[in-house]
């Protein structure tokens, strides 16, 4: 008798464990995954666009053949921590389609993204500073360059002497990242990222150094606003 009650207790432990550590490898696994999607579409590059809830997402890429491609997301972020708590696929589920996604956007990236081959902002006198240079008067007011202003991630500006013009074509011509975001309207407004070396992008962030990122925002093909940009 009290060989099987100890036998039963050992029983129990062992299933206890088993437990425990079936549900910290599931756990384990789904925050790994997560993260994985997250780095895989670079989603903190547009974090700043998340609300609470349900974020519907269209991420664009052109594969390594030039093809341009895309997938729909939905994005949920978590109302008290405003951390993402799940990437999901929004058309499709099976793993062979998924698993081509990532392979597709994997390729793109190994043989398009090289620190020697980007972009050098281009020169211009008072660039930062002719409103002729900026798609309209509200990322003139907001984003020009100011001898003495402060400049911020919250309100980045512009160096003194950038070619704005350029910029904003050739961050929506050949963007590193392009992303369509729905807004709370049901419109959608695209997000165009590209990277580019030098100095002469941006003033000196005081949160944040000098930022070597321009992003323009794009309702259908009017500009909304334009900036230097840091995630």
């Amino acid at each position: 008798m009290k060989i099987r009650i100890i036998f039963l207790m050992f029983l129990s432990i062992v299933l206890m464990f088993t437990g425990f550590s079936s549900t910290y490898a599931s756990e384990t696994y789904s925050e790994t995954k997560l993260q994985n999607k997250i780095n895989l579409y670079r989603l903190n590059m547009i974090a700043d666009t998340f609300k609470s809830g349900d974020n519907e997402i269209i991420y664009h890429w052109n594969d390594k053949d030039g093809i341009s491609r895309s997938v729909e997301l939905i994005v949920t972020v978590n109302e008290e921590s405003g951390n993402i708590s799940l990437v999901k696929e929004k058309n499709t589920s099976l793993t062979e389609e998924i698993d081509a996604i990532k392979t597709s956007i994997e390729q793109k990236d190994s043989s398009s993204f090289k620190i020697l081959s980007l972009p050098q902002a281009k020169y211009k006198l008072n660039g930062g500073s002719t409103s002729s240079q900026f798609a309209n008067q509200h990322s003139f007011d907001r984003h020009k360059y100011e001898s003495g202003a402060a400049s911020s991630c919250s309100r980045s500006r512009y160096a003194k002497d950038v070619d704005v013009k350029d910029l904003r074509s050739s961050t929506i011509a050949l963007p590193d990242e392009k992303y369509t975001v729905k807004q709370e309207d049901n419109s959608y407004i695209t997000y165009y990222i590209k990277q580019y070396t030098g100095r002469v992008i941006s003033m000196n962030m005081s949160d944040y150094g000098n930022s070597y990122y321009h992003r323009v925002l794009r309702d259908g093909t009017l500009e909304v606003t334009h900036h230097p940009y840091c995630f």
